[in-house]
C-alpha cells in the first residue's frame, strides 16, 4: 500500500475542515435529542482518514462524508446528521442564489464563479468558517497532529533493518487484506476484523514489535465481552477460527494472535465447568451471547447447553436454561416433561411449557399433558385449576378434571363445613371464567352446580339456607329441587 501524503487529502474536502463544518450546523439546529461531543468532531476525521487507506486513494465520495458523520451520530439525530452532510456537500440554497446573482449579470466576474467547481466552492467557505468556535483550536491541532502521524507511521512492527530490503507487512496493511478477504467470503479472517476494527486505534498505541502487539490483542480479547453477566469468563472462545490460522496462515501477526486464543481457552472452558455446577443458567447466557456474536460454532454451543441441562435440577433452572438458550434437543425436552410432572400442581408448570412453545415454535403443550395422562400418579394433578393454561380440548383432560373434583367434593363432605363448599363454589366460578374452551367451560359448570348443592345441604340454618338458597338462584346455579326440598323440610 503507497504511503498516503497528507497534502493529498485536500484534493477534496479535508476531514478536520468538514468535521468543523458539520459539527457547527449541527449545533445550529433546535431539533437535537442529544448534544455533539469532542470524541464525535474527532471520530469523524479518523474515519475518513482511515477510508483513505482502505481505498488507497485520496478521493473522498459524498457517501464517504455521509458514512463518517452519520455512524458517529446517535440513533436519533442521524437522519439530521444526513441533511446537514448533503446540505454541505451540495448547498442547493446556496447554487439557486448564485444563478439568481447571474441573472441579474451585475457583475461579470460572477461567470468565473459559475464555471468553478462546486467542491472549490464548499472549499472557500469551510475554510472562511472553519476556525469558527464549533471546535476548540487546541483540539483542531491535536487532530492535526494525529493525522500527520497517520500519514507518515506505516512501518510500526518492521522487524528489518534493511531500508532496501522487502518490507514486512504492517498491521494496517493486514487489517485491510483481512478486510478484503472476509468481504469476499474468506475465512479465518473474521475474528480477526472483530479484533481490529480501527486500524487508528493501533496506530495510537505505537506498538514496536509483535510483543507488545500480542499485549494489546490479549486485552482486546477480554474487554470484547459485553452484555455477559459473569466475571468469571476471561477470553472468548474463537476455537475453529484459530486453529485454521495457524494451520493455513503464514502471516505472523495472524499467528500470534490464534496462539494467544487458544491459550486463553482453558481458562475458558474452566470458567464454563464452574458455571455448570454452580449456575447452569448462565451457561445458556453466555453460550448464546458467544454463538450470538459469531464467536462459538453452533455445535459448541448445543454441546454446552446439553452439558449444563444436566445439572438443572428444578423446574426453574431448566426452563430458564432453555429460555436462554433458545435450545431444545430431544434429551432435554425429556428432561424437562420429567421434572415439571414433580410440581405439586400443574399450573406453573403448564404455563412455562406454552411460554417456550411460543419462543421455540414447537408443539410441547400436547405432548406434556399425553405424557402426564399416560401416568396414573401424575394424572391426579390436573386439576381445574390448569384448564385456563390448556390451549385445547381433550375427553380424557376433562375426564381427568371432573373425577379430581369429585374427589375433592367428597373429602369435604366427609367434614361438612359450609364454608369449604363456599370456597369452592367461587373458585371453580373464577377459573371458569378464565377458560376458553366451551367444553370444558360446560363441564366446569356442572360441577359448579354439583358444589352449590353440596353447599346448600351442608347449612344447618334454615334462614342462612334460604339466603344462600336465592343467592345461589340469581347466579343461574340449577339447585337440586328434590334434594332442596327434603333438606328444608328436615
Amino acid at each position: 500500500m503507497d504511503e498516503i501524503n497528507i497534502e493529498d487529502l485536500f484534493k477534496s474536502i479535508p476531514p478536520i475542515i468538514f468535521s468543523s463544518l458539520f459539527c457547527e450546523k449541527m449545533r445550529e439546529r433546535d431539533d437535537l435529542q442529544n448534544s455533539l461531543s469532542t470524541r464525535q468532531a474527532l471520530a469523524i476525521p479518523k474515519l475518513l482518514v482511515a477510508t483513505c487507506f482502505r481505498k488507497s486513494t485520496t478521493n473522498l465520495t459524498p457517501e464517504d462524508y455521509l458514512r463518517a458523520a452519520v455512524i458517529t451520530t446517535a440513533p436519533e439525530d442521524q437522519e439530521i446528521a444526513r441533511s446537514v452532510v448533503m446540505d454541505i456537500l451540495f448547498p442547493k440554497l446556496s447554487m439557486k442564489q448564485i444563478e439568481l446573482d447571474l441573472s441579474t449579470k451585475k457583475d461579470p466576474s460572477e461567470k468565473a464563479i459559475r464555471k468553478q467547481p462546486i467542491i472549490d466552492q464548499i472549499l472557500e467557505e469551510t475554510q472562511k468558517n472553519a476556525y469558527s468556535g464549533s471546535i476548540s483550536q487546541e483540539l483542531l491541532d491535536g487532530v492535526v497532529d494525529f493525522l500527520g502521524e497517520m500519514g507518515s507511521s506505516m512501518s510500526l512492527l518492521s522487524d528489518t533493518e534493511d531500508p532496501d530490503g522487502p518490507k514486512e507487512k504492517t498491521e494496517l496493511d493486514f487489517f485491510f487484506d483481512a478486510t478484503a478477504n472476509w468481504k469476499s467470503g474468506t475465512q479465518p479472517y473474521k475474528a480477526l476484523v472483530d479484533y481490529l476494527v480501527d486500524p487508528t486505534e493501533i496506530l495510537i498505541k505505537k506498538l514496536q514489535n509483535l510483543k507488545e502487539l500480542k499485549d494489546y490483542v490479549g486485552q482486546k480479547l477480554i474487554s470484547s465481552i459485553n452484555n455477559i453477566p459473569t466475571s468469571a469468563l476471561s477470553a472468548i472462545p474463537y476455537t475453529n477460527t484459530a486453529d485454521a490460522i495457524l494451520k493455513d496462515s503464514k502471516n505472523q501477526i495472524e499467528k500470534t494472535i490464534a496462539e494467544h486464543t487458544l491459550n486463553q481457552m482453558k481458562e475458558f472452558e474452566k470458567s464454563i465447568q464452574q458455571m455448570m455446577q454452580t449456575n447452569p443458567e448462565s451457561v445458556a447466557i453466555v453460550s448464546k451471547a458467544l454463538h450470538d456474536s459469531g464467536r462459538l460454532s453452533w455445535k459448541k454451543h448445543t454441546e454446552l447447553i446439553e452439558q449444563a441441562a444436566k445439572n438443572a435440577k428444578t423446574s426453574s433452572e431448566i426452563y430458564n436454561l432453555i429460555k436462554n438458550a433458545n435450545y431444545l434437543s430431544k434429551r432435554i425436552k425429556e428432561q424437562l416433561f420429567d421434572i415439571l410432572s414433580k410440581d405439586s400442581t400443574l399450573t406453573k408448570p403448564l404455563e412455562m411449557i406454552l411460554s417456550l412453545e411460543n419462543q421455540l415454535g414447537q408443539s410441547l403443550s400436547v405432548d406434556f399433558i399425553k405424557q402426564l395422562l399416560s401416568s396414573s400418579d401424575v394424572k391426579d394433578k390436573i386439576s381445574y385449576q390448569a384448564l385456563p393454561a390448556i390451549p385445547f380440548y381433550s375427553k380424557e383432560i376433562e375426564n381427568a378434571v371432573v373425577d379430581s373434583c369429585n374427589n375433592q367434593l367428597a373429602k369435604l363432605q366427609e367434614k361438612s363445613i359450609p364454608r369449604k363448599f363456599e370456597e369452592l363454589f367461587h373458585d371453580i366460578a373464577d377459573i371458569s371464567s378464565k377458560v376458553k374452551n366451551p367444553y370444558y367451560t360446560s363441564s366446569l359448570d356442572k360441577i359448579r352446580n354439583a358444589a352449590a348443592n353440596a353447599w346448600m345441604t351442608s347449612i344447618h340454618s334454615k334462614q342462612s339456607f334460604l339466603n344462600t338458597g336465592f343467592s345461589l338462584v340469581r347466579q343461574g346455579v340449577k339447585l337440586n329441587e328434590q334434594m332442596m326440598m327434603e333438606y328444608g323440610q328436615s
